[in-house]
């Protein structure tokens, strides 16, 4: 009659099974599953990081070119009256000179410098985001949290 007791009580499951060693089993089967996908995670991150630094430079590339004229024209100037004096006739003397394509001049040697570095800074942000708050893209994170990750990031 014992026997009968233990059978049936090795076949009835209880509601709450403490035992993880399936679940386990199945984070392990995912991580395996998962590395390609973290892997094209990282490069769609880099590739992203470095649009996003072209696309910001090429914005702003007019006004680097007339902050670089007017950084230059103080070492040129001497005594003369300087030449550029203001943002707006700036832009326009340059885009009379130049033409429009003259506003992003020097802009691909600048993209060239800012896009690796952007796509770095932005990886990496990514990657301190995951490792030291063990964060996924959908995890919302603290201000203090996400300072702490763009400030190791650069």
């Amino acid at each position: 009659m014992p026997e009968k007791s233990k059978l049936a009580r090795r076949n009835t499951t209880p509601a709450h099974d403490p035992d993880l060693s399936g679940a386990e089993l199945r984070e392990d089967e995912e991580n395996e599953s998962d590395a390609p996908l973290l892997k094209a995670n990282w490069t769609a991150t880099l590739i992203a990081g470095g649009l996003a630094g072209g696309a910001s430079r090429t914005c702003v590339a007019p006004l680097e070119r007339v902050k670089i004229l007017f950084q230059v024209q103080g070492i040129s100037a001497g005594q003369n009256t300087p030449r550029h004096q203001g943002v707006w006739a700036s832009l326009r003397e340059l885009v009379q000179r130049d033409g429009v394509r003259g506003l992003w001049r020097g802009n691909g040697l600048n993209c060239v410098r800012v896009v690796p570095s952007s796509a770095i800074q932005f990886g990496a942000y990514s990657l301190y985001k995951r490792v030291l708050f063990d964060a996924d893209d959908s995890t919302h994170l603290a201000p203090s949290q996400l300072l702490v990750a763009g400030g190791l990031a650069g």
